[in-house]
């Protein structure tokens, strides 16, 4: 299988101007499991059914009308992962990358920093922690949704994403710092949630033709239709091309 643009990662990695964005995808090879499977059933359902594609927004019904009682410790508890070893991390964290940001809420990456490391990595999950933490340490994970063990750095629902860039306003500009300074490659990442967007859109206002390119990893299904695959093949060629335009990710 031909992998297109690995000579311009590894210049950047090369000359450390390279970062590493992971999604839930990055995880699953350990987890089994996509972002919805972390909620209740029945929000599971409705997302299966497909009557909105908005998890954020089944998850705040989830908080507020059918789960409120045990909406964190149910999520919590299918987040705690005890055993076992992503090779997609592992991975990852031998390319001895300074920095990795995920949207992840778990303790897969900090645990096989420390594996391969024998340290601690900082972990930044609110703006808060960018005064109390070192962010020049060898290992540092940037978790943007927050992290299971603070309920309240927890971004799981449509409330807590409006609130987002009130409360962490801090931590979103340093996003869009890194994001200037750096090439990032997204794995297991699906853009659904418009965060890292948002901080693109802005950047290449800013350098309509100067930014930095970044890099996307997508997992195209196959299709035993013909109709449904030269379809599938013609959405992906103006989806690759839109992505390029408006964000500047290959």
């Amino acid at each position: 299988m031909e992998y297109p643009f690995i000579n311009q990662l590894q210049e950047q990695l090369l000359i450390d101007s390279f970062s590493i964005f992971c999604g839930a995808g990055a995880t699953s090879d350990l987890t089994k499991r996509k972002w919805e499977d972390i909620f209740h059933e029945k929000t599971k359902k409705f997302y299966d059914a497909k009557l909105t594609s908005d998890i954020y927004l089944l998850s705040d019904f989830e908080k507020n009308y059918y789960n409120a009682d045990n909406f964190y410790d149910d999520i919590k508890n299918k987040l705690s992962v005890k055993n076992g070893i992503s090779k997609h991390i592992e991975c990852i964290i031998r390319l001895n990358l300074n920095n990795i940001w995920t949207t992840n809420f778990d303790e897969i990456i900090e645990n096989a920093i420390y594996r391969e490391y024998g340290v601690e990595p900082t972990v930044l999950a609110t703006s808060k922690d960018l005064l109390s933490k070192n962010l020049n340490a060898d290992h540092v994970v940037y978790k943007l949704n927050g992290t299971v063990n603070d309920a309240n750095s927890m971004v799981l629902t449509k409330t807590d994403f409006f609130d987002y860039f009130k409360k962490q306003r801090l931590f979103f500009e340093l996003l869009k710092r890194q994001l200037v300074l750096d090439s990032f490659l997204f794995i297991g990442y699906s853009f659904q949630d418009d965060l890292v967007l948002n901080a693109l859109r802005e950047i290449k206002e800013v350098f309509p033709e100067n930014g930095k390119t970044h890099y996307r990893f997508v997992i195209r299904e196959n299709n035993k239709s013909s109709k449904d695959k030269a379809l599938k093949a013609e959405f992906a060629k103006y989806e690759q091309q839109y992505y390029m335009d408006k964000y500047n990710i290959q």
